[in-house]
């Protein structure tokens, strides 16, 4: 009996037997380790798929100003107040972008707002608060009875009263100014279907009456002065 290099051994007549220790490479375990391979590469691929969706809605995300933290109504904004944030939003929402973070900077806080809140245009206002003598009347106005329907809080407006449906001829015929410049106060929406605006505006106590009751008969028009903002 001889013994191979391989391990087999040769018995008398020519017969090799095999080692019986001696373990053979398969074909199963060179299959295992490809699928292994195919594996990782799928999974680093769909990494870097997640990668690019995500840094794709970054990309379309824009920066925009919000409260760093909380600030009362009346509340003189501050460097300190605002914090810059990449939010997604629609054309619908008037978000103050981070290029306007000079204006907003000394203008006053129009209600109470949390820390965190995404400051639109409506949040702020050049007016600080009311004085002694201020009075804030609202007008429930319809197109064409307001300027614009960006009209925000601290716009500067002139408030007229427009003439009698019978008023012909006399004094009154090309409307009457009665508050030379008042604040816009606040801004709202006068209903979901509706494409009117509530505006409040802040005039001195004298002219508090003939503006509500101009607003009552219809007859207040608002005309936006240039060179507030």
């Amino acid at each position: 009996m001889t013994i191979a290099a391989d391990g087999a051994t040769t018995k008398p007549g020519g017969r090799r037997v095999a080692d019986p220790l001696r373990v053979e490479p398969s074909g199963g375990g060179r299959r295992a380790r490809l699928s292994w391979v195919v594996l990782g590469v799928l999974i680093i691929a769909g990494c870097a798929l997640v990668a690019a969706v995500w840094a794709g809605r970054v990309a379309e995300r824009t920066p925009a100003l919000a409260l760093a933290r909380e600030v009362e109504r009346g509340q003189v904004l501050t460097e300190q107040d605002l914090a810059v944030v990449n939010v997604a939003v629609d054309g619908q929402l008037a978000i103050v972008g981070v290029q306007r973070g000079a204006q907003v900077v000394g203008r006053a806080a129009g209600a109470s707002l949390p820390a965190g809140t995404l400051l639109t245009e409506q949040m702020v206002t050049t007016d600080p608060g009311l004085g002694p003598q201020d009075r804030v009347v609202g007008l429930a106005l319809q197109p064409g009875e307001f300027p614009t329907a960006a009209l925000t809080p601290g716009d500067e407006v002139m408030v007229i009263r427009t003439p009698a449906a019978n008023a012909a001829g006399d004094g009154e015929a090309g409307g009457t100014v009665l508050v030379g410049s008042a604040t816009v106060y606040a801004v709202d929406a006068l209903g979901e279907t509706s494409a009117g605006l509530l505006v409040s505006v802040v005039v001195d106590e004298p002219s508090a009456a003939p503006v509500a009751s101009a607003a009552a008969q219809g007859r207040a028009r608002l005309v936006l002065i240039g060179g507030g903002r």
